[in-house]
């Protein structure tokens, strides 16, 4: 009785949360704007909010948190069509400039909803810094094109967690703004709310979408020696890359190797991996918009991030962290195959 009770109780609660969303998406202002590439959020929420309608047994909207203005950090699970074995979760949107990575989660959630996954849940917050992307949204209706990176409360999301924030590499000294962090690990109201979900859910595996760069990172950001899983890490990365349309697909690269030189203290890369064990990984969507001939676009910070046609990039990340799903799912489906990454391992 207590069962039935308590399942009672959770359907009447999924289905109020769904029908919050619904409500508040039907009084979103949809506007044009100068990038038609894109969409602002309210063009986006609406558009979920059509697939959730259509698919409502498979997409869950629900309440990640909230940010430091108060605005509602909405995520959504897709539901797999069989029984929930692994889980991966997938966050765009952590700086305001990175379109391209809100449009990439966001064409993933569209996909998966029409075509959800076998046995692997999916959770997907398409837009984590929310308050300065409307600021951004604001500024491209003003014709006001001006650099944006941290959140309302003047800290940058990405070095806001708390593994590898203390720089030890001896560069520190000569280049110290390579190795900044936050003013303390998850000091932020939106930080907070996607660590509290790693606790809920303890995915098995992480993507992070940003953007400029063309590669696919994996851990350690903040010290150069590799991680114990390290070929793991690197053949999911290549499976993701190999995923890619187009020629020039995406390099997969551990984060700090990238330069010698560099390294990225307190990032959810190392954060989601080193707290929490889930395969974690950071893309960097995108070469750049910059148009190298075209003198206005070295002055547009918006177009250092966002290519005027952003097709093959959402398709490239979208296809990418399909195929990292869709790993979760053969492992159910062949119990008895492992990657070459595992056997090596066990050598």
């Amino acid at each position: 009785m207590l069962l039935i009770l308590f399942f009672s109780i959770v359907a009447w609660a999924q289905t109020n949360t769904r029908d919050a969303y619904l409500r508040w998406t039907e009084h979103l202002t949809i506007t044009e704007h100068p990038e038609p590439g894109y969409r602002y959020l309210s063009e986006i929420h609406s558009k979920i909010a059509t697939h959730i309608k259509k698919n409502e047994q498979v997409v869950e909207p629900f309440r990640v948190g909230k940010t430091v203005e108060n605005r509602t950090i909405w995520g959504f699970k897709i539901n797999p069509k069989y029984s929930k074995h692994n889980s991966v979760f997938i966050l765009g949107g952590i700086h305001p400039m990175e379109w391209v990575s809100v449009e990439s989660a966001t064409d993933l959630l569209i996909q998966l909803a029409q075509h959800p996954p076998k046995y692997t849940e999916v959770v997907i917050i398409p837009v984590l810094n929310i308050d300065r992307r409307l600021v951004v949204e604001r500024d491209l209706s003003q014709q006001d094109r001006r650099y944006r990176r941290v959140n309302v409360g003047g800290e940058d999301l990405n070095r806001d967690y708390e593994i590898h924030r203390d720089a030890t590499a001896v560069w520190r000294h000569f280049i110290p703004d390579r190795y900044t962090t936050s003013s303390s690990p998850l000091s932020q109201p939106e930080s907070q709310a996607v660590d509290a979900l790693f606790e809920q859910y303890r995915f098995d595996a992480s993507v992070s979408i940003h953007s400029f760069g063309g590669y696919i990172y994996y851990p350690w950001a903040g010290r150069y020696h590799k991680a114990k899983d390290w070929q793991e890490l690197d053949h999911l990365g290549v499976l993701m890359k190999d995923a890619q349309s187009g020629k020039h697909p995406y390099r997969v690269k551990q984060l700090s190797h990238w330069m010698f030189l560099f390294r990225a203290q307190g990032t959810e890369l190392d954060h989601f991996y080193g707290k929490y064990g889930a395969r974690s990984f950071l893309i960097e969507s995108t070469r750049s918009g910059i148009v190298w001939w075209k003198r206005d676009d070295w002055k547009d910070p918006f177009r250092m991030y966002n290519p005027r046609d952003p097709s093959l990039d959402i398709q490239r990340c979208t296809e990418s962290m399909s195929a990292l799903i869709h790993h979760y799912d053969h492992l159910i489906d062949n119990p008895s195959w492992s990657c070459p990454c595992q056997e090596h391992l066990r050598d």
